[in-house]
């Protein structure tokens, strides 16, 4: 399966003063495309530690890696250059990135939300793209995505701000995404049961493992009492959208016929995505 790598930059989320919501956005979306997700790593606004972490998702085989923070005007903003580092290629000022920055600067100028849409010196470094890299308009924001055919996969830079994130990969990036998991899909299914020793249900889940190796299980509790519901997760990314779905529902049929055996209430089972 197509392997991904998400690497989410920024200091504010390394010291807790920002909850992450854009690795958790994009592992979704990138799982739900048919994409095998094989790390999401959080990097401090460092140059060398950034063009580090892209090095070690190449060195991992990912075939698509996305970034998210870094991409805006003030000096700590270094992902673009980070990922220059980490592949040999200069930074250069990108005519249609140079563009998008220009035209978002004169919009928001035009309806009086900044002084003065010229661009400064701050503003144009956001045009400034590794060599070869394409721009991608931000419906959202100033900032354009960055998009980089190199080495046989594909690099995507995004803002870090969660709204343009999902404007940017909704609007341009979703149908590139799945192209690259070259026709596999994903199937979730989660089933419910009343629980409330989670223990009680590991024999049966590794029955359940065993005769579908292929099909990733979780139980997820967090709690013990006789009123207490585990979460029971079954997913599968397969050629095909029937063949998944067959599939899934044969080990849920399954898992069902094992849960009675033991005298487990299914209360739920329902497919997530």
């Amino acid at each position: 399966m197509t392997s991904a790598a998400v690497i989410v930059v920024g200091r504010e989320l390394l010291d807790g003063s920002v909850r992450d919501f854009n690795g958790h956005f994009l592992c979704r979306e990138l799982t739900a495309a048919g994409l095998s997700v094989a790390s999401l790593v959080m990097v401090d606004d460092d140059l060398e530690r950034v063009a580090a972490a892209v090095r070690a998702s190449v060195d991992g085989g990912a075939a698509l890696i996305v970034t998210t923070g870094g991409l805006g005007p003030t000096d700590d903003d270094l992902t673009l250059a980070a990922i220059a580092r980490a592949f040999e290629l200069p930074l250069i000022a990108e005519p249609v990135a140079y563009g998008l920055v220009a035209s978002a600067y004169a919009e928001l100028a035009s309806r009086g939300a900044v002084p003065s849409g010229a661009m400064t010196p701050a503003r144009a470094k956001m045009a400034n793209l590794p060599e070869g890299a394409s721009a991608i308009a931000n419906p959202s924001g100033t900032a354009p995505a960055m998009y980089l055919q190199i080495q046989g996969r594909v690099v995507i830079a995004l803002p870090g701000v969660p709204r343009e994130v999902e404007a940017i990969y909704r609007s341009a990036l979703s149908g590139a995404v799945r192209a690259l998991a070259a026709g596999r899909c994903f199937v979730e299914h989660q089933v419910i049961v009343s629980c409330g020793d989670e223990s009680v249900l590991a024999p049966v889940l590794a029955d359940v493992t065993a005769a579908f190796a292929d099909i990733y299980l979780k139980s997820r509790a967090d709690a013990f009492g006789v009123t207490v519901q585990v979460p029971i997760t079954l997913s599968l990314a397969m050629d095909t959208q029937c063949d998944a779905e067959q599939r899934v529902l044969a080990c849920v049929a399954y898992l069902d016929a094992r849960l009675k055996t033991i005298g487990v209430e299914v209360l739920v089972s329902r497919r997530e995505r």
